[in-house]
Order: C-alpha cells, then structure tokens, then sequence
C-alpha cells in the first residue's frame, strides 16, 4: 500500500509559541516514495522547517512547509539541492 502523504517533523518541540507560522506550498517533481526518500534528509536538515509534507495523490505533487524563519527561495534551493524543482503554489501566514 501507497501512502498518499509523506510528513516530517523534525522540530517536534518548538518552544517559539508566539512567532508566526507561514504555511509555504510548492508545486513540484516529487513523484514516488523514492522520491521522498531522496529528500527527506536534506529537508529534515534545513534549520527553519517545523514540519513538511508531500502529497503524491495530487496532481501537481504539493510539498507543504511549515515554517517560522525561512522564504520560498530557501525552500526551493533545499529541494533543487535533492536533485528535484519546486515552484511556489500558495503562501499562507497562521498564527
């Protein structure tokens, strides 16, 4: 069985509770688990990310970030280092 979503939470205790949480969206080519696996490290090891996503059942891939400190570009050039593109899709600020 396939999973459709893949998270990480490499920041499971983030002791920044009254900082803002901007939900970064990014369509891109990540396409199977293997895929994943190809980026997992290098997005688990991106000081900034709180947690991320991939989900494979949709069409354009999203890769889902949430994060306190980082912009697009940042995000883009982790994935891009895995060998993979992502583009930006949708940013939302959360509190």
């Amino acid at each position: 069985m396939i999973q459709d979503e893949w998270s990480h939470s490499p920041e499971l205790c983030n002791d920044k509770f009254n900082n803002k949480m901007n939900k970064l969206t990014f369509k891109t080519n990540i396409k199977c688990v293997g895929c994943v696996a190809r980026v997992t490290t290098p997005l688990d090891e991106t000081a900034g990310i709180n947690q991320w996503s991939v989900d494979l059942e949709n069409p354009d891939k999203l890769l889902t970030v949430m994060t306190e400190e980082l912009d697009a570009g940042q995000i883009i050039e982790a994935v891009n280092n895995s060998g993979y593109n992502a583009e930006v899709y949708a940013v939302q600020a959360t509190v």
